[in-house]
Formats: structure tokens, C-alpha cells, sequence
């Protein structure tokens, strides 16, 4: 009966700690999430290492992300690893002149990135 009644509360502590670490870390836990700010970091460097060579050569900014491919100025538009989505970029317009300038995660965490 002792036994029983230790097995249950270790059970029951480690339900405890399980469900509080899903709470602060989210479902991924710290060590993912870390790995998905690099990526992102990685990721929004090159797309305005592209913007910036792209204004460089053509003396313009790119009407759009596609313009970026279709010029050949990246491969293709990666995914925002924050949501998983190439559709979730937040492309940010120039002042004074037409096209996109700069780009932000679209995750509402890290959007000012």
C-alpha cells in the first residue's frame, strides 16, 4: 500500500513538471525555439542582402518577393521557420520610393525582427 501510494505521487510529480515546461516553453521546448530565431536571423539577412543588391544593381527597389525570384536574386522564398508559411513575410514598403525595402517575420513574437 506504501509502495502504491510512492509510485503515484513520483507519477503524478512528473505529470506536474511535464505540463509546467510545456507551459513556459511551448510545445517545441527552448532548444527549438533557439534553433528557429537562427534560422530566422539567417534567413532575413539574406532576404535583405537580396533587397539591398537588387536596389544596388537595378537603382530601384523589387515591386514584390516574386520579382526577387523571377530576377534570379534568390532561389526561392523561404518559409518564416516561426510559422512554418512563405505566405507569413511581412514585405515593408519604402518611404518615397515604390517597392519592398525590408521584410519582418510575420510570427506576432517576433514581427520587429
Amino acid at each position: 500500500m506504501r509502495r502504491s501510494i510512492g509510485i503515484v505521487l513520483f507519477v503524478a510529480a512528473g505529470l506536474a513538471i511535464l505540463v509546467l515546461t510545456q507551459s513556459t516553453h511551448g510545445p517545441f521546448g527552448p532548444d527549438q525555439n533557439i534553433a528557429r530565431e537562427r534560422v530566422l536571423r539567417a534567413d532575413l539577412q539574406f532576404l535583405r542582402l537580396a533587397i539591398r543588391d537588387f536596389h544596388e544593381e537595378r537603382k530601384r527597389y523589387p515591386s514584390s518577393a516574386s520579382e526577387l525570384v523571377e530576377a534570379r536574386y534568390v532561389r526561392k522564398i523561404p518559409p518564416d521557420p516561426l510559422t512554418n508559411s512563405t505566405e507569413t513575410w511581412i514585405w515593408e514598403g519604402c518611404l518615397g520610393e515604390a517597392g519592398i525595402c525590408n521584410v519582418h517575420s510575420g510570427d506576432p513574437r517576433h514581427g520587429a525582427w
